[in-house]
């Protein structure tokens, strides 16, 4: 806490950010706890942090108590945990805003319009395709469209904004082989398509999660590699593995069924409801239970699951009835036809299908760098509580970690300190005022255990910021 023995500076402007999701359990003693730290001259920035912003009850209830902690109104924040990191700027700025000096002067500095710190909601952004890329859109026209052929490209498709939310993506491999086809042959094809998508992987970034399916039969449908984003995907498998399954009949109606019940399982565990769901299909012929087929890929519409697909073949041009078929499934520029030899060189047309467009959050507009060395103690108070559950709290750790690395750039006589509570037996400090470096202090925030305590006693943990 803020004592010598704790690492405080007596010279020093002390600061509290108190994180919570709700109020406390005894609301009395977590405001006379505020008002003894506000009287030594401590600087409280709460902030409300709710799965909701939409429960107006819920939120008006935490942000009554969050005005009687803070130090005024203008240092009470509420937010929800998907767009928790959007703060980081602003909450830098709160702490850094009142430098400390020998004679502190009259505050009158005035915050920029609110407009200009907090980001706006979340917008769907289009983000339109290179034209260097060969993907071909049709006019309206009583003709059949035209497939997009893919041809050798050097051009490199766009790198998505980083304010922008990753996709999960699911390969959906057709792993049937042709009787009259040799077994090196089927082989060598094989493998083409398993090169094909170990570079279209490559090309995605850490904010997407990649899966493979393989398929042939009705109920042969398997997860060859279950969803990881594309880092652990390179780190872990380095090589794609997968043994077809080298049957003769083609069931892509029950494939693209499964994989749209692994999304379902995939987005309620790994907490990915908001990110977009897209399948990508690499088939080499036509289905059996055509209509079946066709039937599925309006279920994928209903439940917005977006469909690439990609038919593969021999020859020197597709077979009419492949095109024909894709065609009644997805049109340009989702519709892709490839010989196997030419697929993992001409990549790039479908890696841009996969990336746009993207769900994207106007970036915030960065606040002034006004540090300027100035030096800060700060204590992180953060709820526990059961009430966040441990996906929710990973947000918040996250959050610590980049702000903490923001306001070691602003100056470089900051300190921080860390109390993690929830019930009173519970509350923990973390670590001291002082105690490591930047970087330990950034792997200390982002290897803290979830209390899950029954209670949140937020005025507890503020008499120990105190007293200890």
């Amino acid at each position: 806490g803020f004592t010598e023995t704790d690492g405080d500076r007596p010279d020093v402007e002390d600061v509290v950010v108190v994180f919570t999701d709700g109020r406390s359990s005894y609301p009395d003693k977590t405001n006379e706890s505020a008002w003894n730290l506000k009287k030594k001259g401590v600087h409280i920035i709460a902030i409300g942090v709710v799965e909701n912003l939409e429960n107006d009850e819920k939120k008006s209830k935490i942000e009554e108590e969050l005005k009687n902690i803070a130090s005024s109104p203008k240092d009470v924040k509420m937010i929800d945990f998907a767009n928790l990191e959007t703060l980081i700027g602003e909450i830098a700025y709160k702490v850094c805003e009142n430098s400390t000096t020998p004679t502190p002067p009259k505050k009158t500095t005035t915050l920029p319009p609110s407009t200009t710190l907090a980001p706006s909601p979340a917008l769907i952004t289009t983000v339109t395709p290179s034209p260097t890329l060969p993907l071909t859109t049709t006019s309206p026209s009583t003709t059949i469209p035209r497939s997009t052929t893919l041809t050798p490209s050097t051009s490199v498709p766009p790198t998505p904004p980083t304010n922008c939310s990753g996709k999960d993506v699911l390969f959906v491999v057709d792993g049937t082989v042709n009787s009259r086809q040799s077994y090196d042959l089927a082989q060598e094809d094989f493998e083409n398509i398993k090169g094909f998508i170990k570079s279209v992987i490559r090309g995605l970034n850490d904010t997407f999660r990649v899966g493979v399916m393989q398929y042939t039969d009705k109920d042969t449908a398997r997860m060859e590699i279950d969803f990881m984003s594309p880092l652990e995907f390179s780190d872990t498998v380095k090589d794609i593995t997968i043994t077809q399954q080298r049957g003769y009949k083609r069931y892509t109606g029950d494939a693209l069924a499964e994989a749209a019940n692994r999304f379902y399982e995939h987005d309620y565990l790994q907490y990915r409801e908001n990110n977009p769901d897209v399948i990508v299909l690499v088939t080499r012929g036509t289905p059996n239970g055509r209509e079946q087929a066709l039937s599925k890929v309006k279920i994928l519409e209903s439940r917005k699951i977006d469909l690439v697909t990609v038919g593969v073949h021999s020859g020197a041009s597709a077979p009419g009835y492949l095109k024909d078929f894709l065609l009644n499934m997805t049109q340009p520029p989702l519709m892709f036809l490839s010989n196997y030899k030419d697929l993992e060189k001409n990549r790039e047309p479908v890696l841009q299908a996969i990336r746009f467009p993207l769900l994207c959050a106007p970036a915030p507009t960065p606040p002034p760098v006004i540090c300027n060395g100035s030096r800060h103690d700060i204590f992180f108070v953060v709820d526990g509580s059961a009430s966040i559950n441990s996906h929710n709290f990973d947000k918040v750790k996250n959050f610590l970690s980049h702000l903490i690395t923001q306001l070691s750039v602003e100056s470089s006589a900051i300190n921080t300190g860390l109390m993690q509570f929830s019930k009173e037996d519970l509350t923990t400090v973390e670590w001291d005022l002082g105690r490591y470096s930047e970087i330990e202090t950034k792997n200390n925030a982002l290897k803290l255990n979830y209390q899950a305590g029954t209670r949140t006693e937020a005025g507890d943990a503020l008499t120990h910021v105190i007293n200890e």
